[in-house]
This record gives structure tokens, sequence and C-alpha cells, in this order.
């Protein structure tokens, strides 16, 4: 998987149907760049290096075996880049690709809803895509949570 940029832009939520500001401040970007190159203006430079904590707030999950070239970061085992978000609706765009190899590229959100499968970028191209996403908490109004498998926490 060769992933070069990745941009998060939230949009707060009124309820599970409506993905509207309802008058909270202006929606709030993150943008990353996950090559060894200088990150364009903006942009958040993501590297192995970054082990996901509450504190950045950002990072690969723990047991990733990424390597980073100049414009990508790569592995032949599925990894996982995480961002700590409130509750809310999110558009994602993810840019893969690189500039010597192909590479196919799967997509899950909060570790477990399939967002993008398959996307499969050839050597020297780069595709972009843009998806949704609904981030929530396992805690329910009025108490109690749902249950989540140790792999989804």
């Amino acid at each position: 998987m060769r992933t070069k940029f990745i941009s998060f832009t939230a949009v707060v939520a009124c309820s599970l149907l409506v993905a509207a500001n309802c008058g909270a401040a202006e929606p709030t970007s993150f943008n990353f760049s996950f090559g060894s190159e200088q990150a364009p203006p903006d942009f958040t430079p993501a590297s192995p290096a970054n082990i996901y904590d509450k504190e950045t707030g950002f990072g690969f999950e723990r047991g990733a075996a990424v390597i980073q070239s100049a414009d990508f970061c790569t592995s032949d085992k599925p990894f996982y880049f995480s961002v700590a978000l409130p509750e809310g609706n999110y558009k994602v765009t993810a840019t893969f690709g690189g500039s010597k190899s192909g590479s196919t590229n799967t997509v899950k959100a909060e570790l477990r809803r399939l967002m993008l499968e398959n996307i499969s970028v050839a050597p020297g191209k780069f595709e972009t895509r843009t998806f949704a996403v609904n981030v929530r908490t396992p805690k329910i109004a009025g108490g109690g949570e749902v249950h989540l498998k140790d792999r989804e926490k």
C-alpha cells in the first residue's frame, strides 16, 4: 500500500441524518504528507516514526512495518494510520500511488468499516479518492456503551 497525502475535513453533525455545520466553528482540516520530502504548505509530515499516541493525536498504529520513500509510505503488510477526532462527519481525501511502482490500496475507517477496496494505481500514476466517514464513540446517550472487539479499540 502506498499513500502520498491524506486530508481530513471535519464537519460537525447535528444528528446522524444531518451533516451540517449547525452554527459550530469553521470546519477543521487535518492534512498529512507521507513522503520524506518536505511536506507541502499546510500539511503535517507523517513518518514511520510517528507512532500513534494521545498527545499528538495521530500516527501509525503499533506494529506497522512501514517504509518511507521520497513521496509516499509503503508496506507489504496492512498498516493503520489513526487520527483522534471528535464525533462527527468527515470528508476524507486520499491520494495513492508512487513514482516508481504501482500499488493496490484498501482503506478502512475506525479499523473496521470498509471505505475503499483494491484501488490499483499503475507505476508513475496517482489516484485521488474522496469518501465520507461518520466518527462515533461507543458511548450511548443515557448510559451504557456498544461492545467493541479488541481490534476495534
